[in-house]
């Protein structure tokens, strides 16, 4: 009986997937492309949710109360000077003018964003104020006010100068504060630099009236002050002819001396 011996087979070549064939940079684009598809589609997810909330009544209604206090801060804007010369300057509408420098002012200064709260501080303490200056000088308008601030502030540099680490770290939100404060000072319809100033550095010498009496005089002078009022209605009055005491010579003799001519009076003929 014969015996039949098995035959082996060649074993079969394993498959690969299809991402161990590709190279490290396709697998990379495929995933990308993959990532992408799926922001895509949340993005028109969101899109969607988006269109529908906007579509909502309520939501219409708060987008027309929102406009409406828009158009009422422009008008307000647009009574003040500064603020029309800011968006003339550089051509930025005023409502985003205004609110985009209120958020680079609390994001500067309360909180200190990159340590600029004292260069903002002293940017909005300084060039603001100089050019205030520079139209004042131009149109010819009163610069007391101004002035007087800048008075002060050169005062509150110095003293600023010594206390700054008392200051900042006794006063919280010193900046802010500091801010405000020189903002009162600079306000034309406030003049708080004039009051300031006022109160603080003026002197007024109060210059007494004329007397209409002279100064009293003492000793042998006493009797050649002549006593006339020192009045403007009585500049026009002659002055009494001086008085001799009995010692001195007479009129008639001191025109006698040697070396002076005789005058003939105009009353003698």
């Amino acid at each position: 009986m014969s015996t039949q011996t098995p035959i082996k087979q060649a074993p079969q070549p394993k498959t690969l997937p299809m991402s161990a064939k590709q190279t490290p940079l396709q697998r990379a684009r495929a995933a990308g492309t993959a990532h992408a598809a799926r922001a895509a589609a949340h993005l028109t997810a969101a899109k969607g949710q988006f269109d529908s909330l906007a579509a909502h009544p309520q939501t219409q209604r708060a987008l027309v109360a929102a406009n409406e206090q828009v158009e009422t801060l422009r008008a307000v804007l647009g009574r003040s000077e500064s603020v029309l010369a800011a968006e003339k300057a550089t051509g930025v509408e005023r409502v985003r003018l205004v609110v985009g420098a209120a958020a680079a002012f609390i994001l500067l200064v309360p909180f200190n964003l990159f340590g600029l709260a004292p260069a903002a501080t002293r940017a909005l303490t300084l060039l603001f104020p100089a050019y205030k200056a520079i139209l004042a000088l131009e149109t010819g308008k009163n610069t007391d006010n101004l002035l007087a601030y800048f008075i002060i502030l050169g005062y509150f540099q110095v003293l600023e100068s010594v206390f700054l680490p008392i200051l900042v770290s006794q006063i919280p939100r010193y900046y802010t504060f500091k801010v405000a404060f020189f903002f009162y000072l600079a306000h034309p319809r406030l003049n708080g630099a004039t009051k300031i100033h006022n109160v603080l550095f003026s002197r007024k010498i109060a210059t007494p009236p004329m007397s209409p009496t002279p100064t009293r005089t003492s000793g042998a002078f006493a009797a050649m002050s002549p006593r006339l009022p020192l009045s403007p209605s009585h500049a026009n009055v002659p002055l009494p002819p001086l008085p001799l005491s009995p010692t001195s010579p007479s009129q008639e003799d001191m025109f006698s001396v040697p070396g002076f001519a005789r005058i003939a009076r105009a009353d003698r003929q």
